[in-house]
Order: structure tokens, then C-alpha cells, then sequence
């Protein structure tokens, strides 16, 4: 009868030891998962969404908006003369103006505004449910935030160029939405820089030229490699 009690308890305790051990690994592998997924949606130095996360989450958005019938405002934000303060300053000083201008950013969005480095130094904010006066306010307030605060921290004046688009059918996608936010910075730069520019209907032209080139060299390029497939 002890014997069999012995056995008893000794089974307890290795299934004890398992399941601790089962849920350690457990643990472990959420760990691994959360770190891999911050890998692969984390911007590092900044620590806000990258370009990944911005394309998968910008799509269901669009949709959103389109369903609901709702506003969506885009941003796109690029620091002017980025490349001098690297220059100037070294690029330690210039990590620390982009993670400064990410915490700008972040304190005049919305928890459910999406903040996101896009690449370099342009960063971009999708605004759900945005209309474009409030979307242009906010802008202006990262602006002038960005104005001030930068240019106290290198002690040389320096600004930002922001373009706004708001989401519409014609843009066909989130390709052309991008590309209409970003005509609207690059204005913004033509114009001076320094300032917040609306992507309107006299960009329409040249946003259809450049989509239209973008899909000619596709088609090109398809085209080519049928042709070589044929001739190999």
C-alpha cells in the first residue's frame, strides 16, 4: 500500500515538474513571438510602426473608410535639409531629431491614429475619421512643434515640409493615396518648405502620369521577361 502511495506522489511531482516546465516554454515562445513581431513592424530607433505595418494596416482602413463612409486623412512628413544635420552635427544628433520628432508626433495624434516611420526621414500618420480642417491642424501643430523645439535642441533653425491627402476613390488605392500626399510635401518644398500643403485637384495630372508611368514600366517589364523566357 505505501509503495503504491509512493508511486503516487512521485507521479504527482513529475507531472508537476512537466506542466511547470510545458509552461515556462510557453512563455518563452510568446515572448519569442511578441519579439519577432515588434522585429517585423517596429522601426528601431524610433520605435514607431514601419513601412510594413503601415501598407497592411493603411488597406483595412480604406476599406473601413469606404464602408463607413467616414474621413481618412494621410500625412506624410519629411524634415527639410535632413541630410545637413547629419552632416553638420553627425548622425547620433540626427537619430535623436527623428526619435524627438516621433515623440512630437506622437503627442498630437490620437491613440488610434497610426504613426509610422515610412522610410529615411518622412514619416507618415493615417488619421481614421479625420476630417481635412482638423487633419490640416494637426499637421500645423507638428509643424510648429517641430520648428521650435529642433531648432532650441541644435541651436540652428530647422523645419518640416508636410502633405495631406484625403482618402478618395479616385486614388484608387492606397499607391495613389501615398502618392498624392507625397505630390502634396513635395509642393510643399517647391513652395519653400517650412509649411503644410493639401494635395488638391491640380496635382491630378501629374499623380495620373506618374501612376500610369509606374504601370507601363510593370507591363514593360512583364513583357520582357515573357520574351526572354520565350528566347531561353
Amino acid at each position: 500500500m505505501s509503495t503504491d502511495i509512493t508511486k503516487q506522489v512521485m507521479l504527482e511531482k513529475q507531472f508537476e515538474k512537466a506542466n511547470k516546465e510545458l509552461k515556462n516554454r510557453i512563455e518563452e515562445i510568446t515572448k519569442l513571438q511578441a519579439t519577432l513581431w515588434e522585429q517585423a513592424t517596429q522601426d528601431p530607433l524610433t520605435q514607431l510602426f514601419n513601412r510594413r505595418y503601415f501598407n497592411d494596416i493603411s488597406e483595412k482602413e480604406i476599406l473601413k473608410s469606404q464602408r463607413n463612409k467616414q474621413p481618412l486623412a494621410l500625412l506624410l512628413i519629411d524634415a527639410d535639409y535632413f541630410k545637413k544635420v547629419n552632416d553638420n552635427f553627425g548622425h547620433d544628433v540626427g537619430d535623436q531629431v527623428l526619435i524627438r520628432l516621433a515623440k512630437i508626433m506622437l503627442d498630437e495624434c490620437r491613440r488610434s491614429d497610426l504613426v509610422c516611420r515610412f522610410g529615411g526621414e518622412e514619416f507618415v500618420i493615417l488619421m481614421p475619421e479625420v476630417n481635412l480642417a482638423t487633419a490640416t491642424k494637426r499637421a500645423e501643430k507638428i509643424r510648429q512643434r517641430y520648428q521650435t523645439e529642433l531648432s532650441e535642441f541644435l541651436s540652428t533653425p530647422t523645419t518640416l515640409s508636410v502633405g495631406i491627402a484625403m482618402w478618395d476613390t479616385l486614388l484608387k488605392n492606397l499607391d495613389g493615396f501615398t502618392k498624392a500626399a507625397d505630390l502634396a510635401m513635395y509642393q510643399a518644398k517647391e513652395n519653400g518648405r517650412n509649411q503644410v500643403v493639401v494635395y488638391n485637384e491640380k496635382f491630378s495630372t501629374e499623380l495620373a502620369a506618374e501612376l500610369n508611368k509606374e504601370l507601363n514600366e510593370e507591363l514593360n517589364k512583364e513583357l520582357n521577361e515573357e520574351i526572354n523566357k520565350d528566347n531561353y
